[in-house]
């Protein structure tokens, strides 16, 4: 890496009147320059870092040399062949919105000189190769038929793809019969184009089967339907005769789900051998598998395929999938990625098994709810198989099968009738059948021998089976019900399991199993409450605490708040969700929220400011200490209430004999100064926080509030930013930015980020109206009006609704409707408005 390129380049595009390297200090540019080498060395070797983490390590960084820390990034990027995405830059670095854009637009200018690949037409040569017709076009290149001249005009497959694309360093790794296996590979560079030669092997897409295919009723369908719908695809060439291959033979005689299971595993040996060479093809869907003319299957396009990702690599490059196809955490992982995020989760091979067994699904017209497996079967399709599909399709790839060679194993064992070793054989009825393909004699001898079977004896192993079914369905029911706990769905789980409850009184000989399913029933009323507790906490917290609310606001939330603390004792109860780490994750959790809840509640009770609510608060905080112990936040909020003025405030805390020793501990220190209105004070520990742990949502919210509210509106950006990555689904955390933007006299910026709030909550009143002010600055003034009446709709108290119609009225007014504008004052005023008062003498009838 050549670092001294970039300031050269970085000098021209500098957004003040003269030279900035010339304006900052020698102590700023040694600064920038550890910085640069800092991050060029991490990213030398495996634990690499982002320039964003440096900047919010450094954040009494100044903006031009963070700039330029996100431009050497930039550089970085590209030298390694990785595209860069402006929008993403923009979006993750806001607070330097200007700068950047200015630096990518030149950037932009500077590679302008490199022109786009020309992708040629059918009936064009190029090199040997003379192209015939286009077969598809995707997002990584274009596939033509054509002719080797050179090769006695054989008929080959040409993938023309970008030069910079990499993906014959993938293929050319792979051999195996299901792989569709790469001739050649040459470079056209005056056309900026790279050339993949592969045989061409007639046949069809497997997505353009089905779609062949989906007008017919399964229960209709067979293997010979494929074939014909691979044999209708042919191009108008002249081809070789029809091979009776032995895949041929076996499709014409077969039904139509054992044709899907033995394209199944096929796919699955095609990937177990990417995976056996270190390689997850990241993107297996239907249009990505081909059905050759002799009816062998074979996977394609391995344009995405990339070693396995583990959880905490700090640098994901290439990564993608197809939306509906991925598996479950490579699509957490794809959006997770794009934040600058480190990667969350591990992603393996059983991410290619998760998208095999969607394949297979789809084609089989199954729609799996994988915390469900009470799924109607079609006709023709055995317990067995949909077990197996179902497997692929667990969301934790831990219940996937481990590898795909085992996923194609159990897929033939079901195409020749064997048991299968993966999932249970549960359906007796399809035992039955097996053994009887696999035993036809013994089907007479077993006959003979049964009826001399004492009927006692059967009706024995008949009860047995029966009370063996019974007590395999009320375990599965039960597993059923913690996933749905773990993923947060306890009514569900509460449904599930109360009628497990009532199903059990059927089997008298299960009454054992009652406790547990009343154990289980427990534990989902606690996970149900403790959901309920942690709403509300992150509700309060996002209002930024009880005094900047109303009367009636307070006295609302302190009844919630007391509902939930007075049932402490079912919190407290220890959980069991069957992995003890995550038990104890989520106990921990909730006594946390608990501890925080009773913070808040006593703060709220004693917002009256009478000695008796303190009494009451300083109770509740004891009854906390004696739950919890002599806690940093509890001894604050004890402080807290004795504190009668804020002179006082530094001689108390100074008393504190628990001084912050954790970045939890140094966040609720910077929330007590905020409490107290000393917002400059409270910088510090806020900052001291977020650098011992800037995973933490609260911790960047709640400096990005502190900020703000001092006027430091760069730094209040960037930790809104950061909240927004850690929690993008935030309505409030958008809506808080967007004031920042306001202040900063950036509207338009500001309106996006009000439109994002309302598209996340469309009830945020607050946020309408501040959409409703954005869109009278940037001259938008008919669609303020519908932003001012649905605030006025949504306000939640006459104040603000009285605020709202007022500047409603001042909106119809400028538009010329004079009488729309005083009955809108008019109301402004019933509802107490001085504004709307005065503004009706001047302009009433």
């Amino acid at each position: 890496m050549n670092i001294n390129k970039r300031p050269t380049l970085f000098k021209s595009l500098s957004w003040n009147d003269q030279n900035p390297v010339a304006q900052d200090s020698l102590q700023s540019t040694t600064r920038l320059n550890q910085l640069i080498v800092e991050l060029l060395q991490a990213n030398a070797g495996e634990n690499r870092i982002s320039a964003q983490h440096l900047i919010y390590a450094n954040p009494d960084l100044d903006p031009e040399s963070a700039v330029q820390l996100i431009y050497e990034e930039i550089c970085l990027k590209q030298d390694e062949g990785i595209a860069i995405d402006s929008k993403e830059i923009l979006r993750t670095f806001p607070q330097y919105h200007l700068q950047l854009a200015a630096l990518l637009g030149f950037e932009r200018l500077l590679h302008s000189g490199r022109s786009e690949p020309l992708f040629p037409n059918p009936g064009e040569l190029i090199g040997p190769f003379q192209l015939i017709q286009r077969l598809g076009q995707g997002a990584s290149g274009r596939t033509y038929l054509a002719q080797e001249q050179s090769l006695a005009d054989r008929l080959v497959v040409i993938k023309i793809m970008p030069d910079d694309h990499d993906e014959h360093l993938a293929l050319a790794r792979l051999q195996h019969t299901n792989i569709m296996p790469l001739y050649s590979e040459r470079v056209i560079a005056d056309r900026g184009l790279r050339l993949l030669c592969m045989p061409y092997l007639g046949g069809s897409g497997f997505d353009q089967v089905q779609s062949r295919l989906k007008a017919k009723a399964i229960q209709n369908l067979t293997g010979r339907d494929i074939l014909a719908a691979i044999d209708d695809n042919r191009v108008t060439l002249s081809q070789s005769p029809e091979v009776k291959s032995p895949s041929r033979l076996f499709l014409e005689q077969s039904s139509y789900p054992d044709a899907i299971a033995f394209i199944g595993a096929s796919l699955a040996d095609a990937a177990h051998e990417a995976h056996c060479r270190g390689l997850v093809h990241m993107d297996i869907k239907p249009s990505n598998v081909l059905i050759s003319a002799d009816a062998q299957p074979l996977l394609l396009d391995f344009h995405l395929a990339r070693k396995p990702i583990r959880k905490n690599e700090q640098f994901v490059d290439r990564l993608g999938g197809t939306n509906g196809w991925m598996s479950p955490e490579q699509d957490r992982c794809f959006q997770v990625v794009q934040r600058g995020q480190p990667a969350p989760c591990n992603i393996d091979g059983r991410s290619d098994i998760y998208s095999i067994g969607l394949m297979l699904a789809n084609a089989l017209r199954i729609e799996p709810d994988p915390n469900n497996n009470n799924i109607r079967l079609k006709p023709g399709i055995t317990v067995g198989l949909l077990d197996i599909i179902l497997k692929c399709l667990a969301l934790n790839p831990n219940d996937r099968y481990n590898n795909a060679a085992l996923l194609a194993e159990d897929l033939r064992r079901h195409l020749t009738n064997q048991p299968l070793k993966g999932v249970r054989n549960r359906n007796l009825v399809e035992r039955w059948h097996k053994w009887q393909t696999r035993n036809p004699s013994g089907r007479v001898w077993l006959g003979a021998t049964m009826i001399f079977i004492p009927l006692a004896l059967a009706s024995g192993i008949m009860a047995y089976q029966i009370h063996r079914q019974a007590s395999s369905a009320i375990n599965t029911g039960l597993t059923d019900s913690r996933k749905l706990l773990k993923a947060g769905e306890s009514d569900l789980a509460l449904q599930r399991l109360n009628q497990l409850k009532v199903d059990i009184l059927n089997y008298p000989g299960l009454n054992s199993t009652r406790e547990r399913i009343d154990s289980e029933i427990a534990s989902a009323k606690r996970m149900k409450l403790a959901a309920r507790l942690n709403r509300l906490v992150e509700l309060i917290r996002l209002q930024s605490g009880g005094s900047e609310l109303n009367k009636g606001q307070i006295k609302s939330l302190k009844d919630q708040c007391q509902i939930i603390w007075d049932k402490q004792s079912e919190l407290l109860q220890k959980l069991d969700l069957g992995d003890p780490e995550e038990s104890m994750q989520i106990d921990t959790q909730i006594r946390s929220d608990l501890e925080s809840l009773a913070i808040i509640l006593a703060d709220l009770t004693s917002q009256s400011d009478t000695i008796e609510s303190r009494i009451k608060a300083k109770a509740l905080l004891d009854q906390a200490e004696t739950i919890f112990g002599q806690t940093f936040a509890i001894t604050l909020a004890s402080q807290s209430l004795s504190i009668t003025n804020p002179e006082n405030c530094q001689i108390r805390l100074n008393s504190v004999h628990a001084k912050p020793k954790n970045a939890s501990e140094y966040n609720q220190l910077g929330r007590f100064e905020m409490a107290h209105k000393h917002f400059t004070k409270a910088k510090e520990p806020l900052r001291k926080a977020i650098s011992l742990d800037p995973t933490q949502f609260w911790f960047h919210y709640d400096l990005a509030r502190n900020t703000h509210q001092i006027q430091e509106y760069e730094e209040a950006l960037a930790e809104w930013s950061a909240a927004i990555a850690l929690k993008p689904d935030s309505s409030a955390i958008y809506y808080n930015r967007g004031l920042t933007w306001e202040m900063l006299r950036l509207p338009q910026l500001a309106l996006l980020d009000f439109n994002r709030a309302l598209e996340l909550e469309p009830d945020l009143s607050q946020a309408s109206f501040q959409q409703g002010l954005m869109r009278m600055k940037t001259g938008k003034t008919l669609t303020a009006i519908d932003s001012f009446n649905h605030a006025s709709e949504k306000a939640t108290t006459p104040e603000f609704k009285a605020s709202v119609l007022f500047h409603l009225a001042l909106t119809y007014k400028e538009t010329g409707q004079d009488q729309l504008a005083i009955s809108t004052a008019s109301q402004s005023a019933k509802l107490g408005s001085i504004d709307a008062i005065n503004w009706l003498r001047k302009n009433g009838p």
